[in-house]
């Protein structure tokens, strides 16, 4: 890191420094796992450009004509967290983070309950996105038959229960 750039980041944890007074011990508390959040996926992200690296620079990766094998791409960590709002939730699917409310997050765990197979729930989730959520596959980039779209499926599953009655 340039001289510059210390600066820079100096600079903007005294800032950050500056404001922690003023705020309440919920919102500490929010920014906690956050920054845990944060420090947390710039290390996979390390992680996934080594194993990438690591994976290119392998005698198996690349073919007899010199391109690499056509391997499916590796899921992003997919999870949902509260929002510090009560009946809101944020579905983080890499880096990307989009805001969801109750409803429509127990709409998605009954789609992905209810399918018959993977394959289904992943099909009727990106249907449901499509009609009801487009701005989350843009900015998560959940693809109909993505790695993302299964994690997203086994996260609804695993993860949530439907309560009858």
């Amino acid at each position: 890191m340039g001289r510059k750039e210390n600066g820079r980041r100096e600079h903007l944890i005294e800032e950050i420094d500056g404001l922690l007074g003023e705020l309440s011990e919920e919102n500490l508390s929010f920014l906690l796992r956050q920054a845990a959040v944060l420090v947390h996926n710039e290390k996979v992200d390390e992680l996934n450009e080594r194993m990438a690296l690591a994976e290119a620079e392998s005698p198996e990766a690349a073919s007899p004509n010199g391109e690499g094998k056509n391997r499916p791409k590796r899921a992003h960590r997919v999870f949902f967290d509260r929002a510090g709002k009560r009946g809101h939730l944020f579905l983080q699917v890499g880096n990307a983070r989009s805001i969801m409310d109750e409803a429509e997050v127990m709409a998605l765990v009954r789609i992905a309950a209810k399918a018959p197979t993977q394959r289904a729930a992943a099909d009727r989730l990106y249907r449901w996105f499509e009609a009801n959520r487009d701005d989350i596959l843009m900015e998560s980039g959940l693809e109909k038959e993505g790695a993302d779209m299964e994690a997203l499926c086994r996260c609804l599953k695993n993860d949530f229960a439907i309560r009858e009655g």
